[in-house]
C-alpha cells in the first residue's frame, strides 16, 4: 500500500485526543471520586496513564504495520527514538515519581523531612516534589533523588499548643515597648515560625520587673529550648 498522509493524520488525531482525555481525567479526579478515595486515585493515576500510553504505542506499531506504510513506520520509529532521547531525564523522574507516590503514604500539606530538608509539601507534580520551609524558601526535589531516601513525617508545631513559659524582664522600659521588642526578637529567631506569631501576655509587675507569659511556635518541638534559652539570655 502506498504511503498515506491520511493515516498519519489519523494517528496524530488519536494521539492528541488521547492526551486531551488523560489531561481532562487528571483534573476531573477530585470531582469523580469520593473524598475517601480521591487520594488513592491521584496516587495511582500516573501509573495508569503510563500504562495507557504504552498500550497506545503498541497499537501504533500495529496500526502502521497493518497498513504496510513503510515510510510511516520509519517516521514513527525515528520520532520515538528522538522523543526518548530528548526526554530521558523527564522519563527518569516521571517513573521515579510513580514509584515514590505509590510507595509512600504522604500528601500535599503534610510536613516531612527528606534529604536534610524539612518543610510543608506544597505540590506533588509528575516529576517534582515541592517543599516550603518555615523561612518561606521553596525547594524542589526530582523524584529520582528521593526514591530510596528516608522520609520522616513531622508533627507540625503550629497544629499543637506550642511552648509556653514565663519571663521576668527588668522594668527599664514602658511595657508596650518591652512587649514589642520581645515579639520582634522571638519572630526573628531562626527556629521560630514565620506563619504564626508568638502570643504574649503580661501577668503582673512590681517596681523592678515585668512578669510576662510567652507562647512560641516552631516547625519542630526540639527547637523550643533554643528559642526559650535565647530569649532568656536576651531579656532576663
Amino acid at each position: 500500500m502506498e504511503f498515506s498522509n491520511f493515516a498519519i493524520y489519523k494517528f496524530l488525531f488519536y494521539a492528541v485526543l488521547l492526551y486531551a482525555v488523560l489531561r481532562g481525567l487528571k483534573f476531573a479526579l477530585p470531582l469523580i471520586f469520593h473524598k475517601r478515595y480521591k487520594k488513592t486515585a491521584q496516587k495511582y493515576f500516573p501509573f495508569a496513564e503510563l500504562s495507557i500510553w504504552l498500550v497506545f504505542i503498541a497499537w501504533s506499531l500495529h496500526f502502521f504495520a497493518k497498513k504496510n506504510i513503510a515510510v510511516g513506520i520509519g517516521l514513527f520509529i525515528v520520532l520515538l527514538v528522538i522523543a526518548l532521547w530528548a526526554s530521558f531525564y523527564y522519563l527518569k523522574d516521571y517513573l521515579a515519581g510513580i514509584v515514590f507516590r505509590t510507595g509512600n503514604d504522604i500528601s500535599v500539606n503534610e510536613y516531612i523531612e527528606v534529604n536534610g530538608t524539612a518543610g510543608k509539601i506544597t505540590a506533588m507534580k509528575n516529576r517534582l516534589l515541592t517543599l516550603e520551609n518555615e523561612q518561606g524558601t521553596v525547594v524542589q526535589f526530582p523524584y529520582s533523588k528521593l526514591v530510596g531516601a528516608e522520609i520522616k513525617k513531622e508533627e507540625h508545631a503550629e497544629t499543637i499548643s506550642g511552648h509556653t513559659f514565663q519571663l521576668n524582664i527588668p522594668k527599664n522600659k514602658p511595657l508596650i515597648e518591652t512587649i514589642g521588642e520581645l515579639k520582634n526578637a522571638a519572630i526573628n529567631l531562626p527556629w521560630a515560625s514565620l506563619k504564626k506569631n508568638p502570643q504574649i501576655k503580661p501577668l503582673q509587675q512590681d517596681e523592678q520587673f515585668y512578669l510576662i507569659e510567652l507562647t512560641i511556635f516552631s516547625l519542630e518541638k526540639k527547637f523550643f529550648y533554643n528559642i526559650e534559652n535565647n530569649l532568656r539570655k536576651t531579656f532576663e
